[in-house]
């Protein structure tokens, strides 16, 4: 069953698409959502807004691909134009309701203030609706991304759990959990790694972060989502194995669990996916399956990244670390490519700033070749003190180019919470 929210936002962007949603032809799409909105009008939160592409229902992000952000634009540019960022309903929704919503954004004055576009609105039926002023301009800064994303971890981690057998099938709900996640990972890709930002033994959380790491790896080698979801449930089955498990073995049993429900062209796909690597690689792993090679680094990632005691390492020497071993235990062309989405200074990361000012590592650079700029949270000034919510600053823009990087720290001993800091 589709979640809610999802439905919604389908229904809706769809439905913008159409230039008269009182045609016959789609009076279904009309019904459903007529449906949406009176289901949303008994939630706690029975709003929606519509901000940068990104479509909030009850408050939560629903990750919208290409073709919903590209129907959904022209609706979100009108409502903008008079101050609009979404609506929130006071009342039963039924057809006038949306109608006049429709109608009202798309042949209302143009500029007209919001208060003249509710009350054109209110007007023409539309009286169960509060029209909502737009997102703030702080929630574009990158956070609603992160926070979005470690969401979809968080769901993934209660449905997985802490263990899970060998040969138990995905269930259901862990299916729908990883597709959650790969979904909001072909949305805003940057953002999945916020998961190295949460400390706890490697044990608990060994499995999620290899998982993670692996789907961020396979979006930039630009795997369609079905093979993303096997994907990132391979990295689950493996990585909640104990290190150094039978690679080919777990080859075997996962793509015939998954050609065991897909269809010919998709069994095709699944097993070149499978299949050993192009016959130009030189790597010592050439031999593996592309998935085998793929979670195998993310493993080898996450335990330099989150190694604990004596063998702890920061951020940047364990990326270095990692470096060294292309060619030789791992694909060099992985390496880099998973390098290229971590950047030099991975989430969490806690960085000193030539300014004096440390910050902590919140994003990615968008660019790879700007590996070593990426975006990070002033935590302590330039006198020593601790900033409860310090400015972000995009080391790879003009204005903070000139910004260097001269050591990196033990964000343990900073006294400041690297989760508050990158979802704060």
């Amino acid at each position: 069953m589709m979640d809610p929210n999802v439905a919604f936002a389908a229904h809706l962007a769809a439905l913008a698409r159409v230039p008269d949603p009182e045609d016959r032809a789609v009076k279904g799409l009309l019904t459903a959502v007529v449906q949406d909105w009176s289901l949303l009008a008994n939630s706690r939160a029975p709003s929606f807004e519509l901000d940068g592409g990104t479509l909030w229902v009850r408050g939560a992000a629903v990750p919208l691909g290409a073709v919903w952000r590209a129907a959904l634009a022209s609706l979100e540019a009108a409502l903008r134009d008079h101050g609009v960022g979404g609506a929130r309903l006071i009342g039963p929704a039924d057809r006038t309701t949306v109608l006049a919503f429709l109608r009202g954004a798309r042949t209302a004055s143009s500029g007209a203030p919001r208060e003249a576009l509710q009350r054109w609105v209110t007007a023409h039926g539309g009286g169960a609706l509060s029209l909502l002023p737009p997102r703030p301009a702080t929630a574009r800064d990158g956070r609603d991304a992160l926070r979005a994303a470690f969401q979809a971890w968080a769901t993934l981690d209660t449905v997985a759990g802490p263990s899970r057998s060998e040969e138990a099938l995905p269930t259901p709900a862990l299916k729908a959990a990883v597709r959650a996640l790969v979904d909001r990972g072909l949305h805003e890709p940057r953002a999945l790694p916020v998961v190295l930002a949460f400390a706890g033994p490697r044990a608990q959380r060994r499995a999620i972060a290899v998982a993670t790491l692996a789907l961020t790896l396979g979006i930039r080698l630009g795997l369609p989502r079905g093979a993303l979801a096997d994907l990132t449930l391979a990295a689950l089955e493996v990585a909640s194995l104990p290190p150094s498990p039978d690679w080919d073995a777990i080859a075997r049993r996962i793509a015939a669990r998954a050609t065991g429900h897909l269809g010919r062209s998709e069994v095709r796909l699944v097993q070149a996916l499978w299949g050993a690597g192009p016959p130009t690689e030189r790597a010592p792993t050439r031999h593996l399956p592309l998935f085998a090679r793929i979670v195998a680094l993310a493993d080898e990632a996450d335990a330099l990244l989150r190694a604990d005691g004596q063998g702890r390492l920061l951020p940047d020497e364990a990326i270095a670390r990692l470096q060294a071993h292309a060619g030789r235990r791992h694909d060099g062309a992985l390496v880099d490519a998973l390098v290229s989405c971590l950047g030099r200074y991975p989430v969490g990361s806690a960085i000193v700033l030539d300014s004096g000012e440390v910050a902590i590592v919140c994003r990615a650079p968008a660019s790879a070749d700007q590996v070593g700029r990426p975006v990070v949270r002033v935590v302590v000034d330039r006198g020593g003190a601790i900033l409860g919510g310090g400015p972000f600053l995009d080391l790879a823009q003009p204005a903070r180019s000139r910004a260097r990087i001269i050591a990196t720290v033990d964000p343990n001993r900073l006294g400041v919470s690297v989760a508050d800091a990158v979802l704060g």
